[in-house]
Order: C-alpha cells, then sequence, then structure tokens
C-alpha cells in the first residue's frame, strides 16, 4: 500500500515537471530537484492518508525500592527502653536511610491503626491501635507493580487490630525484616482485662456488671475493685490474689437511676511495683431507658404455651405483660404496643364478637392458632397467611428456618437448636403466604419440606400483624432446657418476635441517625432526614446543629447536604459524653431533635504490654527475611546489598502514536513546498 503511495507521488511529479512547457528553459537539474520535492510532499501526503501509526519504545531503569515501616502505636513507649526510642532511635533511622539511599529508593512510613505518609515529622507514639494488617495491605496496594526490595518493620510485635501478620507474610513477593522493639519480659502488672454488660437498662431496674481481672507476677495480697458514676462511688469488692499469676471474675448488680447515656467508671488500686496503671481503669456506658414496652395477651382459656410465653417475655425486663382472660378483658387497649391472641378467636368462645372490634386497632397485633381456633372468622383480619384447614385433624410439623427472611436477625446456634426440637401440632391443611407478608419458619412434615409458613408477618400502614401456627410451645422449652440446660433458643424466639412486632417504625418528619457511643479516634457519623407533609425527603432548609460536652462547652456544626438528605462528620472529640439539639424550619412548621452520645477512650495499647518478638521472627521467617534487633540495626543496609534477588528492573515502555500527529513531519512538509515555491518563482515560474 506504501508503494502505491511512491507510485503516485512520482506519477504526479513526473507529469507536473515534464510536461509543463513553462519549465523549458529550466536546467536539468533544477527541474529534477523541484521533481523529487513534489514526489516527497505528495508521496507524503498520501501515506498519512492511510494514517500510518509509530510505535516508541522506552526503556527506564527502576531502582529497587527498601521501605521502612515504624510503628508509632503508644505501646513502644510501655519498655523500660521508652526513654531511648524517644532519644536514639530516630535518628538511627536516618543515618540508615542516609545509607540506603545511595542504592536504594528508600520510602518511609509509620502505622498504627492505619497506614501514615507523614513519615517527615517524628512519631509521637500515640497511636491507639497496632493494625498490622492495615500496613500491609496499605503497602500492597499502593507499590502494585513495582520493584519492592525489601520491608523493614520496626514494631514490638504487638497488634490489636485486624489479622496476624504471619498469615499474610507468605502472600509477598519480598521478604520482610523485622527489627524488634520492646521488652519481652512478663512486668507486675494488674489490669481490667474485660468488662461484660448490657447496652442499655431500664430505669429503675438492676443490670449486671462482670469485670475481668488479670494479675501479673504480683504476689499474694490484696486489692481493691471500685465502680464509680461520675465520681461518687457506687460499689466496692476486695479482691484477694492467691498466685502469682491469677485471673479472676467480679460481679456486680448495679441500678440504673439515671435516665439517659450514662457514663461508669471502674477502677482496680494500684499495687506496689506496677510500672503501667493506664490499664486499671477502664469506662463503660448504659444508654437507661424509661418506660417498658406494653403488652397484651388475651386467652380463652389454660394452656401450658401461656405459660411458656409469660416465662420468656418475664425473662426480658423491657417488657411489661399483661396477661388477661377474654371474659375479664374491658376493651381498652390503647396503653399497649402489642396484642397477642392466643387462639383468639376461639371456637368455644362466646366473646369473639367483643374480639372483633379489635381488627381495626391502629395497634399491632400477633396470633397464636391451634386447634381451639376459629379460622373461619379470621378471614376479617387480614392476616400474613390465608388458610384451609380441618381443625380435627393435626400434623405433627418441624421447624425450618428461611434463610431469605429480612425482618430481623436469629443467631445461627439457637436455629440449629429450634430446628432440632420436637415438632409441634398443627390443624391439617393448606396455608398459603399473602403478597407483601414474609415467613420466618416453613413446615416441616417427616422429612418433607414444604413452603407452609408456619411464622409470618406483614405490615400495613404502620400496623404490623403476626402469625404463628401450632401448639406446643410449652414442649419446646421442655426439651430446650432438657438438652442444653438452659431456655435460650425458644426465649430468644419469642422475644424477637415480641421486639419486632412491639416497636413501631419512626415516622416523624425529622430524625437524625447515629451510633450511641464512639472510640476516641473514629469519626462520628450523622445522617439527618427531613420529610415534607408528602412525607417527601427534601433538604432544601438549613439545618442548625449545637454540641455541649460534660462542661457544657458549645459547639456550632453545618450538616452537608446529600442528594435529598443531610449528613454531618465529627473528629478529634474528648472522651466523655455529649448532648447535642438540631433545629430546622420547614414553611410554617419549626422541627427540634435532641440527642446524646458518648466518645470513649480506647485502651487497647496499654492492655497487653509485652513485646512479641515471636510473631516478628515468624512474620520474617515466611516471607524471607530475618529478625534484628537494635544494635544490628547498621548492618541492614548491607543485608540488602547482597542479596542477589534485590537488583534494578529495566523496563521497555512502548506507546503508539498516529503519523498525522507528528509536528515535525508537518514542518518538513511546510519547509519543502515553500522550497518548491522559491525555486520555481527565483527561475521566473508560478
Amino acid at each position: 500500500m506504501y508503494f502505491l503511495c511512491l507510485v503516485v507521488g512520482a506519477l504526479y511529479a513526473f507529469i507536473l515537471y515534464r510536461k509543463d512547457k513553462k519549465l523549458t528553459d529550466f536546467s536539468s537539474w533544477l527541474i529534477n530537484t523541484l521533481a523529487f520535492l513534489r514526489f516527497t510532499i505528495v508521496s507524503v501526503l498520501a501515506i498519512l492518508l492511510l494514517a500510518p501509526l509509530l510505535k516508541y519504545i522506552t526503556k527506564r531503569v527502576e531502582q529497587p525500592i527498601v521501605i521502612i515501616a515504624q510503628d508509632n502505636s503508644a505501646s513502644i513507649l510501655q519498655s523500660k527502653d521508652s526513654s531511648l526510642y524517644l532519644e536514639s532511635l530516630n535518628s538511627k533511622v536516618e543515618q540508615l536511610k542516609e545509607e540506603l539511599n545511595k542504592n536504594f529508593q528508600v520510602e518511609h512510613f509509620y502505622f498504627d491503626e492505619k497506614l501514615r505518609e507523614d513519615a517527615d515529622t517524628l512519631p509521637n507514639y500515640k497511636g491507639r491501635e497496632t493494625n498490622f494488617q492495615a500496613l500491609l495491605d496499605g503497602l500492597e496496594n499502593r507499590f502494585v507493580n513495582r520493584n519492592v526490595g525489601a520491608i523493614l518493620l520496626l514494631s514490638d510485635g504487638i497488634y490489636n487490630r485486624g489479622i496476624n501478620p504471619s498469615y499474610q507474610a507468605v502472600n509477598h513477593t519480598f521478604p520482610i525484616y523485622t527489627l524488634a522493639l520492646g521488652d519481652t519480659t512478663i512486668k507486675k502488672d494488674a489490669l481490667v482485662k474485660r468488662l461484660l454488660h448490657n447496652e442499655i437498662a431500664y430505669l429503675d431496674n438492676e443490670f449486671p456488671l462482670e469485670v475481668d481481672l488479670l494479675f501479673n507476677k504480683i504476689d499474694q495480697g490484696s486489692t481493691t475493685l471500685k465502680v464509680f458514676k461520675n465520681g461518687k462511688l457506687l460499689k466496692k469488692e476486695s479482691v484477694d490474689l492467691k498466685e502469682s499469676s491469677d485471673f479472676q471474675t467480679v460481679r456486680f448488680n448495679l441500678k440504673a437511676e439515671e435516665v439517659g447515656l450514662q457514663r461508669y467508671t471502674v477502677v482496680l488500686d494500684g499495687l506496689d511495683g506496677e510500672v503501667n496503671l493506664e490499664n486499671n481503669k477502664r469506662d463503660f456506658y448504659i444508654d437507661v431507658l424509661d418506660g417498658r414496652q406494653q403488652i397484651l395477651l388475651l386467652y380463652d382459656g389454660p394452656h401450658p404455651d401461656i405459660s411458656a410465653i409469660n416465662s420468656a417475655l418475664k425473662a426480658q425486663k423491657n417488657y411489661e405483660l399483661k396477661t388477661v382472660n377474654v371474659k375479664e378483658f374491658d376493651g381498652e387497649v390503647e396503653e399497649f404496643n402489642l396484642i397477642i391472641f392466643y387462639q383468639l378467636p376461639s371456637i368455644t368462645s362466646e366473646l369473639n364478637q367483643e374480639i372483633a372490634r379489635l381488627q381495626d386497632s391502629k395497634i399491632s397485633q400477633f396470633f397464636f392458632l391451634g386447634s381451639n381456633t376459629a379460622y373461619n372468622l379470621l378471614s376479617n383480619w387480614d392476616l400474613p397467611l390465608e388458610f384451609d384447614v380441618n381443625v380435627a385433624e393435626l400434623n405433627d410439623v418441624y421447624a425450618q428456618y428461611n434463610d431469605a427472611f429480612p425482618l430481623f436477625r436469629m443467631e445461627e446456634e439457637q436455629l440449629k437448636k429450634l430446628q432440632s426440637l420436637p415438632p409441634l401440632k398443627i390443624p391439617f391443611g393448606k396455608y398459603a403466604l399473602k403478597n407483601q407478608s414474609y415467613h420466618l419458619f416453613s413446615q416441616q412434615v417427616g422429612n418433607v419440606q414444604t413452603n407452609y409458613p408456619l411464622i409470618a408477618f406483614q405490615e400495613q400502614d404502620g400496623v404490623k400483624k403476626g402469625v404463628f401456627v401450632g401448639e406446643g410451645l410449652w414442649h419446646w422449652r421442655l426439651n430446650d432446657y432438657a438438652r442444653n440446660k438452659n431456655h435460650e433458643a425458644v426465649d430468644d424466639l419469642i422475644q424477637k418476635i415480641v421486639q419486632y412486632m412491639s416497636v413501631k417504625a419512626d415516622k416523624s418528619y425529622f430524625r437524625i441517625d447515629h451510633e450511641k457511643s464512639f472510640y476516641e479516634n473514629e469519626t462520628i457519623n450523622f445522617e439527618l432526614q427531613l420529610y415534607n407533609e408528602s412525607y417527601e425527603a427534601v433538604n432544601e432548609p438549613e439545618v442548625e446543629f449545637t454540641l455541649w460536652d460534660e462542661n457544657d462547652k458549645e459547639y456550632n456544626y453545618s450538616f452537608s447536604r446529600t442528594e435529598n438528605a443531610y449528613y454531618l462528620q465529627i473528629n478529634n472529640l474528648d472522651i466523655g459524653n455529649y448532648r447535642y439539639k438540631a433545629s430546622t424550619e420547614l414553611g410554617s412548621k419549626k422541627f427540634e431533635e435532641v440527642g446524646q452520645f458518648s466518645v470513649k477512650k480506647l485502651q487497647l495499647e496499654f492492655i497487653d504490654t509485652r513485646a512479641n518478638h515471636n510473631l516478628l521472627h515468624q512474620l520474617a521467617e515466611k516471607s524471607g527475611g530475618e529478625i534484628i534487633y537494635l544494635n544490628e540495626l547498621e548492618k541492614f543496609s548491607n543485608i540488602v546489598k547482597n542479596r542477589k534477588d534485590i537488583s534494578a528492573v529495566s523496563y521497555a515502555d512502548e506507546a503508539v502514536e498516529d503519523v498525522i500527529n507528528v509536528k515535525w513531519i508537518f514542518y518538513i512538509l511546510i519547509t519543502l513546498l515553500t522550497l518548491e515555491w522559491f525555486l520555481r518563482k527565483r527561475n521566473g515560474a508560478y
């Protein structure tokens, strides 16, 4: 194809300069020169019309990269050599970098809870967590397809977030050398290891607190464990030490006396010779609520299932259960959050008409159905199930969990227990789930799984309705205890059902969502929704947000907007309780929302302060590196220089470009055209 372009150029030049009578006075060398110029110009233009491509190959050499990753967590300063790290470690690292820079590209990072790229400043050793996974993942992403020769990891080997780094080491293609810092000796220490408590409690109720204590290298003696609230001593317990290394659990029952988010402090008195007193003290928070869910259970006659339901709900102090025989029912239901109908309407009751008046109630309703239920009267209740049953014939039915159930979560262990319990007694017949309804369990007859629902729910216009088909809860509960020495599986099922049924969705026009507590290194996120009269989300009005700390110091913030809502992020708040007020106006209406949250101290770096050099050894060994110590730091430069697998890498980079985009070709063509025009004009031709 390119040959044809040359032919076109030659033919064009031949016709132009062999047939032009104006050129008869030109010398042959001038005609040949002009013909050559025109041949070149036309041939190049013809070739450009074919859109040819140019390929460029550029070679570059990348020096091997040596990464220095320095632990910036607070545990580094919890050893006897802490002053050494502050005074000399940084200078030694700088000297090492100077030496390495002669042969390698050096990249220096700090890390604690995350990888930090501000290594031009000195480390402050104030990191509240150590996460090797975040370090290795961050380096992997940053240096993908780069010539990384080795990593030098300076750490005490203590990690408290992420997976064990030795599991990740085998996945990396570069060796990790570890510089062991910290002290591996077991120090004399008494610490509050763990606190176990509920997240919420109800006003005037007691709630349990379990405190796990650990004592290391402490001779026999005694100390005192105290619980404070706002500086006031609530409880204290003497703790006697029996062994040099001892683990003990101390239990308290505390009373919730004030509504709102309450801060408590557990303090273990220090002992002589303790090096670390930071881990003798821990805070925890309880959200104290005022008001219980009011539950009404109506029944027509005694049944052991009623006792099972009663026992399960009374185990939860946030439920106030009122059990009433339908013959004594006064018809008042406004105070209740949920009505439970046990086998009502009934085939034996004369009060079904009285019960029917509750059909249009805006209170959520849950039905336990059985052999005494008047199924023909349930068609007007708009339940989540349709059925055609024969109460004179009963089936033995097991519970089979629906994996796609979306309304609330059941623990896997509890589900296994429930599905292994004896069968329930269920009227024989057909059961069908209505549209916009969900089933928690389906019926299993023998080994045959059916699509007949066992427990089902629906919600319409904010009113929830649910159905439990079958009798035998009491048998389930007894069997649960016989197998597991507790009633947790059955009680948890009943409590989860009641919790879902009794809580109404928040349909307010102005609401704010956030977590109740945050750690001091976490970002505090608020999401806010505002709705108009048609319940459409809007975000045109400005929202004022005021925050107060425990000392009533005021902070003001502005919400940012998303597509149809608001959001706010706050960082670096001090530890403590905070209260807030969000307010706005929409048209003539004013809206206001108040709330509380807490910022908790993160003490992970002070719980276990013994250096883990064994982990550093594993990490180095599995990655092809080795562990070195502070007095050997200078030799690291020679180690990496002597490794044959750490060398420069040559890359050939290819690039393709359209020839028509090459500017110098344009300039050459212009020059040739200009030269041809000049020669013709100079010699009297145009």
